[in-house]
């Protein structure tokens, strides 16, 4: 059988009366159609519960029905057969009222998520979320490029394979979804939230919920269980970070205000772009861009002086808007805390390899500043890819196409030094490193930046767990990964 199975096969299928062996035989083997039943059946549950419900909850009928074989008997024979139309049309239409004001809401997981998806924008620029743990609590923006950050958590959400920096959104949730391949997903339907649950057997992250708001399907909340028992909820903070105002740098102006709106095109935001890549904050500092009507809005949060004047004296452009965020105290105060906690350290075995070339601390110093900078290279490529994708490219002149293909150029070459770079360190623990043949990624050059994000990000994890107290580094494993960044950076050449 080459097509997969329609929908009416596969309910046939779940519900044991499907007559066609062909299909039968091809759903069992097809894990897409597998999954498509799972999404199915789960829908189909959550509507026979919530009817069950409702049938039970319903109020008892206002009078009873009365008898109409009486009145019947008193109609002429040849008015009778009206009648009974009549009274099958009232009682039709009743049913119809009942069933069009009572059914309950159908909700399928995937559809509602792919829905969300298309129809939440982009997270607003000045937005913050709270996160929270038995171990840890912290406010940050919403969107978040730093890795030096909240060191342990993003350890867990990468181990777990949900994305630490835009946790709460529609996005990310469906992603995880998407890489788990045995689910069970349920969707609670509120009077004001679709709740939307997938719980797996397999991976670190056994269950997370995502609470969408009805209105505008923008989530709210959402909370992850792990199988180590740690549990993390994900909230809007609330409130709204203030803007500089009497601690603003000597001379600097509060906001460099756009021109007359005018409609957003696919050059400006080029400008926009190579205008941050010129000054390097398109390298993690916590720059949010996003457009507001026909207006490019740029929100930096807790930016020092030097940058901030760099910021707005290079994005005097028309049509684009610049503001100064102050970080909230709690977010300066969880990264002290932070910092301290990696102070104390224990000793471990392979330091003794590091004998003859570095101390403990300037490998350290290395590793981290190395991996730092190849992280960030391959989101900003990353970021650069999802921002201008190939119908958005089309719009541009060649000229332009030339000077985003240079951005891109950029950020490889300067992350080929990087991962260059710890590869020689990581070669002190592990000399004998295979080499790896770059496997050629189908598509543009989105398709490779990708790549390359997804393996940076790996081996940032991979290299982290040598100087993580609760981790157990696997010197081979770190080799490896850094050598498959390597090999997929020779697909640029």
């Amino acid at each position: 059988m080459e097509r997969h199975a329609t929908e009416e096969q596969i309910l046939a299928w779940l519900d044991g009366e499907l007559a066609d062996a062909g299909v039968e035989a091809h759903i069992a083997g097809c894990e897409q159609c597998r999954v498509r039943g799972s999404d199915l059946g789960t829908a189909s549950d959550a509507y026979g519960e919530y009817w069950k419900r409702r049938k039970q909850q319903a109020p008892p009928p206002p009078r009873t029905w009365k008898d109409a074989s009486e009145l019947m008997l008193r109609t002429p024979a040849h008015a009778r057969g009206g009648a009974w139309m009549a009274i099958a049309a009232s009682v039709l239409l009743g049913v119809f009222a009942v069933w069009r004001f009572s059914a309950p809401e159908k909700v399928s997981a995937a559809e509602l998520l792919g829905k969300a998806e298309s129809t939440v924008s982009t997270t607003a620029g000045g937005m913050r979320i709270e996160i929270r743990s038995k171990r840890d609590k912290m406010v940050r923006p919403a969107v978040w490029r730093r890795t030096g950050d909240g060191a342990r958590l993003r350890r867990l959400f990468a181990s777990a394979n949900y994305d630490w920096e835009s946790p709460l959104s529609v996005r990310s949730y469906r992603a995880w979804r998407e890489s788990v391949t045995v689910r069970s997903d349920s969707v609670d339907v509120q009077p004001q939230l679709y709740v939307v649950r997938t719980e797996t057997d397999g991976g670190v992250l056994r269950e997370a919920t995502l609470s969408l708001r009805k209105s505008d399907l923008r989530p709210v909340a959402c909370h992850l269980e792990f199988r180590d028992d740690e549990q993390i909820d994900i909230v809007e903070a609330g409130v709204e970070p203030e803007a500089v105002s009497a601690e603003k740098p000597a001379g600097l102006a509060a906001e460099a205000k756009a021109q007359p709106a005018t409609e957003v095109t696919a050059s400006l935001e080029l400008q926009v772009a190579e205008a941050l890549h010129r000054i390097g904050a398109d390298l993690g500092d916590p720059i949010e861009v996003e457009r507001s009507g026909g207006t490019i809005v740029i929100t930096a949060t807790g930016l020092d002086a030097r940058k901030s004047e760099q910021l707005i004296a290079s994005l005097r452009i028309p049509g684009v808007e610049v503001r100064l965020v102050a970080p909230r105290q709690s977010e300066v105060a969880t990264q002290t805390e932070s910092a301290n906690g990696t102070a104390r350290r224990p000793a471990r075995e392979w330091e003794q390899r590091l004998t003859g070339h570095y101390t403990y601390e300037e490998f350290a110093d290395r590793v981290l500043g190395a991996t730092e900078g190849m992280t960030a290279r391959a989101y900003a490529l990353k970021a650069l890819a999802e921002q201008f994708p190939a119908a958005k490219e089309e719009q541009l002149s060649m000229q332009e196409r030339a000077v985003l293909r240079a951005i891109a150029g950029n950020h490889v070459a300067a992350m080929r030094g990087h991962v260059q770079r710890l590869d020689q360190l990581a070669a002190i623990l592990d000399p004998a490193g295979e080499s790896v043949t770059p496997g050629l990624v189908g598509g543009d050059w989105r398709a490779r930046a990708q790549r390359l994000y997804e393996l940076s990000a790996r081996t940032d994890l991979a290299a982290s767990a040598l100087f993580s107290p609760d981790a157990v580094a696997n010197l081979a494993a770190i080799r490896a990964a850094v050598l498959q960044v390597a090999a997929a950076l020779e697909e640029w050449r």
